[in-house]
């Protein structure tokens, strides 16, 4: 006989295997599958069977008419079937009868009454509960091939001889009705979990269903009712049958837990006449919740919807079985079991949620963790190891590319000076931070650095060797690489900083394509790093092109491992305090004291990725008699800073600081090797630099092991600009799809070709090497964002070192962290007058401070007075302008100037597109790197579509019950479109505190309605009321700054742009943040799109270019400079 079904297992075409329990019809090869999946294309979804799996057939198979009538015939001849064999089946007083017989003369062997008995124990179980159950003829061992006194082939599980069936070898569970009749039985065999239904319906004979076709449901009474008021639900048979005797109370179960309505309903009427009051509970098993367990969760939703078609109120016994291991009702010790509460089945299906979203959330983990992982992998062709890496130069120049992972302090640098002497090639060495380039020419020897020694005419001298920042590649003609040695060292840094630094923003295009020629017509690259990874050299292999030969070294050697403290600090009620860093300062103060007291003449170590926080320790601790010695993008343009970063080791015993304190400028090429001199370093980590550079800044003191380490949990701030996924195609379809929506909204009064041709440009730029590296590394960064400490740790970990983690209490104050909070304020303050009285210059004047990396402090003050100056024109003529107002945009509230540009912008739809329009035909025209392409375009038009900026006309107090409140949530949720156009969804998030964070986009705030506590008690409910900026004397001053700088906007005929006399591919869209981000190093600004050109302005330019005809080094220099800042300036000055 063919069987009517074939078990797919791992090949069911519907899920790939997902589910093991899909089947295909072998009579009209549907494919019924359970998983919660959407079927491949071809195969369509026709229906549901009784068991709940979905029937999916070919697409071909759905169109063809022939196919449902053989389906419907088959349907027909299947219920023709049934009718005929219910029509055969016994009776239930006939049922009752035999089964008792087999009961009667088979009993229960020793050896289940055993294992029975042992399950009993575990549960804390009497073994009475067994013998009672046998004595009801419930429970026995069943005996195959035998035959009992009236026993015949119509009972299901005895064949046509009258036998038991030989196919079952086990102990069998009575199922009887509520009137004690035995319907059924099912085995639990000698061997695997489960049960098996007594059957002979394969052989035919009849099967364990019912007259009505349901298979039985147990109602199961206990020896002694000792509660009256509860009838308990559970699946299966043996469970109940225990549970009954185990509470006292009459238990129903059945397979599956799908109770069939017309055996529930009848059996409670019977109950009822013994138990008029009791109460439906229903004893889930445990470890049910996850989503294997579907099947479970919609046997649970039919019973709550068949108790509340039969008006029976339904509760479920909780005692936390959320894993299997908790046990069911039959198998959970007793204090447990007792001590259960009860619960609705809403709070139970919300579980099922809960435990379904937590499963996913650890899927999601393991998956987005394993991307970072694959970021950092490095896959050698070559294993050493070996304490100095040691390479012959015949090794580099047979390869195109010979990379090497070796970990810090095992003389790179000094393999690179040995190898540059045994060569007379020359060499190009590219770096991402100018001022430690210099350290490398000096320790090179022959290096010339391109700025700082003007080696512009060089750059064409096959034998010269220059080093310089890859910024500066731009200086260099397409041929100047041939023949040469490219030399990145600390190339993962490197083709990060080419790829996503901020300095290059509005250059990127144009020195990639220079980058890419390095690479391209190189003799060899030599590519280092302590912590090489694939995506880099990958990189650089599909730069180089087809055939590329890659050497891929990794020495395993590795340098004195770091004893790493890793400090948790804790608030009042034990919960992590996120931004809470005192302790740790308070500990910097005492190795200070500690180091002084005992006069060992050791320095301690401050690393630290705020520039604000290395000021305040400088000051501080100078105050208070300790030399300290401060190397951050401040001081980098000192004397006595270039003489450390050239000399550390020889520095450092002359001057003999207490303290030495690095900000990330000092990150990249310095190295410390100065012996027993630094006894203890302490590093602060906010989330401004990446794992790998937080990694390398605590191995540059070489010979300080013992470290304290401070780092955020994660930095995800509400103004983040991009995609935070942490999935590389995810990063890039979000990029892709806002642009794509985006510049068809710019452009729509613009012929439609030009839309197109941006399309067209965005899709082959999104199939290139640059793109696709540089979403891998956007998405590792997004990661480590949102696990900055947990990060840090693994690759701590990873590398050998030894990391202890340590709680530490966060409410005690000390008089450093003190003196370094009134430092900090000092700091600023001072900070905020020097820029207020510092001199004035023109913006073309700022932009080239802006761009050298050897400013001094005073130039830099001029120099962010002037941008600020241009991004708020007349700003100093108001009655805001003072020093607490800088204050206010540069530390108080650093995005504030950014919010209004948006809130102007969204009171202004039509300039805000004109703006955005102006920036994709200069990208058009000029070219563009998709994800430096910014424009706010569409989320303003999100945001004018939910009606944010009308919040604030009426001052009427919301709640999260408000219905404009829950409309503008509902809207979000709803709409991947809008979430789209905002780059946020609202997730958990209260209706309240949703809209609040989009009204903080555009600077619009909240005030809550009362303030205190006490005014609206425990469980009152906060109502805040919506304020616009303009209420606000500061934002007002802003915003009338912003009239005046966007007028041109308003007026489209004002924005037309100067003809370009010399395009520049490198002219990209506006930065619109030109304030310096605080520790970094300084950015390129552009203006042009936030100011005209004045006379001044031109004229100044015209008399540089006037003055510097005959140095053509210099004035290419100098076009380069005003090109990449105030992009236009240049052409209108000529």
């Amino acid at each position: 006989m063919t069987a009517a079904f074939r078990y797919l297992k791992s090949q069911c075409p519907i899920c790939q295997g997902q589910r093991r329990d899909c089947r295909q019809s072998t009579t009209t090869e549907a494919v019924h599958c359970r998983a919660d999946v959407m079927p491949p294309q071809g195969w369509e979804l026709t229906g549901m069977d009784t068991q709940g799996f979905a029937i999916y057939v070919l697409g071909a198979k759905a169109a063809n008419p022939s196919y449902w009538a053989e389906r419907e015939r088959q349907r027909q001849m299947r219920e023709q079937q049934a009718k005929a064999a219910l029509g055969k089946l016994l009776s239930v007083p006939l049922r009752d009868r035999m089964f008792r017989s087999i009961a009667r003369f088979s009993g229960l062997a020793s050896r289940h009454r055993e294992a029975l008995q042992r399950r009993c124990d575990d549960a804390e179980i009497p073994h009475r509960t067994i013998d009672y159950l046998c004595s009801k003829s419930l429970l026995w061992t069943w005996q195959p091939g035998e035959t009992f006194p009236g026993v015949t082939a119509a009972l299901p599980g005895v064949n046509r001889w009258g036998e038991l069936s030989k196919i079952y070898q086990g102990f069998a569970i009575g199922i009887p009705d509520a009137n004690g009749h035995i319907l059924g039985a099912q085995i639990k065999p000698e061997t695997g979990d489960g049960y098996l239904w007594l059957s002979s319906a394969n052989r035919d004979g009849n099967g364990p269903q019912l007259p009505n076709g349901e298979l039985p449901m147990g109602v199961y009474w206990p020896s002694n009712l000792r509660h009256s008021d509860r009838i308990g639900l559970a699946e299966g048979y043996l469970k109940p049958a225990i549970a009954a005797e185990r509470f006292g109370i009459p238990f129903l179960g059945v397979s599956g837990g799908r109770f069939p309505a017309q055996q529930f309903e009848q059996a409670l009427q019977v109950i009822r006449g013994q138990l008029p009051k009791a109460k439906l509970i229903l004893f889930p098993d445990a470890g049910q919740l996850d989503e294997k367990h579907s099947n479970v969760h919609g046997a649970w939703r039919s019973l709550k919807t068949l108790c509340e078609k039969l008006k029976e109120p339904l509760e479920a016994a909780w005692w936390g079985q959320t894993n299997k291991a908790d046990g069911d009702v039959d198998e959970a010790r007793k204090l447990t079991i007792h001590a259960a509460r009860l619960i609705t089945p809403e709070e139970l299906l919300d579980k099922v949620t809960q435990s379904g979203q937590n499963a996913w959330q650890k899927r999601w983990e393991a998956q987005v963790a394993a991307a970072w992982n694959r970021t950092r992998r490095y896959t050698a062709t070559e294993v050493v190891n070996t304490r100095f890496a040691e390479v012959e130069l015949g090794d580099v120049l047979s390869a195109d590319i010979h990379a090497l992972k070796s970990s810090m302090g095992t003389g790179k640098t000094q393999a690179i000076a040995q190898l540059m002497k045994e060569t007379d090639l020359g060499v190009v060495a590219i770096g991402s931070r100018n001022s430690l380039l210099l350290q490398s020419c000096d320790r090179w020897g022959g290096f010339y650095h391109l700025h700082s020694d003007t080696a512009f005419g060089l750059t064409a001298d096959p034998h010269s060797r220059i080093a310089c920042c890859v910024d500066s590649l731009i200086h260099f003609g397409d041929n100047h690489f041939e023949g040469k040695i490219v030399i990145l060292d600390e190339v993962l840094s490197i083709v990060k900083h080419a790829l996503l630094s901020s300095t290059l923003k509005d250059k990127r295009s144009k020195v990639l394509a220079k980058f890419e020629k390095a690479i391209k017509t190189a003799a060899a690259i030599i590519a280092w790093d302590g912590n090489n990874a694939d995506i880099a050299i990958n990189y650089l292999a599909a730069l180089r092109g087809d055939g590329c030969r890659v050497r891929k070294v990794l020495n395993e050697w590795s340098a004195a491992t770091l004893d790493v403290e890793m400090v948790r600090v804790l608030g009042q009620n034990g919960n992590v305090w996120p931004s809470n860093h005192r302790p740790i300062l308070t500990k910097v103060g005492e190795a200070l004291r500690t180091n002084r007291d005992l006069g060992n003449g050791k320095g301690v170590v401050v690393i630290a990725d705020s520039q604000r926080l290395c000021e305040a320790l400088d000051d501080a601790y100078t105050e208070q008699g300790f030399n300290v010695l401060r190397v951050d993008a401040n001081t980098s343009g000192d004397e006595t800073i270039r003489q450390f970063l050239k000399g550390p080791d020889e520095f450092i015993p002359d001057t003999r600081p207490d303290l030495l304190v690095m900000s990330p400028t000092a990150e990249s090429g310095l190295d410390i090797s100065t012996r027993d001199y630094f006894n203890h370093g302490f590093a602060l980590f906010f989330g401004e630099i990446d794992t790998a550079t937080q990694m390398q800044f605590m191995r540059r003191v070489r010979h300080c092991h013992d470290w304290t380490v401070w780092c955020v949990e994660y930095k995800v701030g509400e103004d983040a600009e991009g995609s935070r996924s942490p999935l590389a195609r995810k990063v890039g379809s979000q990029i892709l799809d806002y642009l794509q929506a985006d510049v068809g909204n710019a452009l729509k009064d613009e012929p439609s070709h030009l839309v197109d041709e941006f399309l067209q440009q965005l899709k082959i730029q999104s199939t290139g090497i640059h793109y696709q590296t540089t979403l891998q590394f956007m998405a590792a960064r997004n990661y480590e964002l949102q696990h900055v400490r947990e990060c840090l740790q693994q690759s701590l970990e990873e590398a050998g070192h030894t990391v202890r983690l340590v709680d530490l209490d966060g409410s005690a104050k000390s008089t450093d962290t003190e003196a370094i909070s009134e430092a900090k304020e000092q700091g600023d303050i001072r900070h905020s007058e020097k820029t207020h009285d510092a001199p004035e210059i023109s913006i073309s004047e700022a932009a080239r401070i802006a761009s050298s990396f050897s400013s001094s402090p005073e130039q830099r003050y001029a120099a962010e007075k002037a941008i600020l100056k241009s991004r708020l024109p007349g700003i100093e003529n108001s009655s805001a302008w003072s020093p607490e107002f800088i204050r206010e945009v540069l530390f108080k509230d650093r995005g504030l100037i950014k919010r209004l540009e948006r809130y102007w912008m969204l009171k202004h739809l039509e300039a805000a597109r004109q703006r955005s329009k102006e920036m994709y035909l200069k990208v058009l025209e000029y070219g563009g790197f998709a994800p430096d392409i910014k424009s706010d375009l569409r989320l303003l038009q999100a945001l004018d579509h939910l009606g944010i900026h009308q919040l604030p006309e009426t001052l009427e107090p919301y709640d999260n019950n408000s219905p404009h409140i829950q409309q503008i949530a509902e809207k979000c949720k709803r709409s991947k479109k809008l979430q789209a156009a905002l780059g946020r969804s609202p997730g958990k998030l209260k209706p309240l505190d949703w809209v609040g964070r989009l009204c903080r986009i555009v600077g619009i705030f909240t005030i809550s309605h009362p303030k205190p506590r006490s005014q609206r008690g425990e469980g009152g409910v906060r109502n805040y009321s919506y304020h616009s900026p303009e209420s606000d004397p500061i934002c007002a001053e802003i915003l009338k700054c912003l009239d005046r700088r966007f007028e041109k906007y308003l007026h489209p005929e004002m924005a037309e742009t100067p003809p370009q006399q010399q395009p520049t591919p490198d002219h990209l869209p506006l930065n619109t943040n030109p304030l310096p981000k605080r520790g970094d190093p300084p950015q390129s600004k552009t203006g042009s799109d936030a100011y005209g050109f004045n006379k001044n302005d031109i004229a100044e330019v015209r008399e540089m270019r006037a003055a510097l005809v005959d140095d053509a080094d210099a004035l290419a220099e100098f076009r380069e400079s005003i090109r990449i800042h105030q992009p236009g300036l240049w052409e209108a000055s000529a």
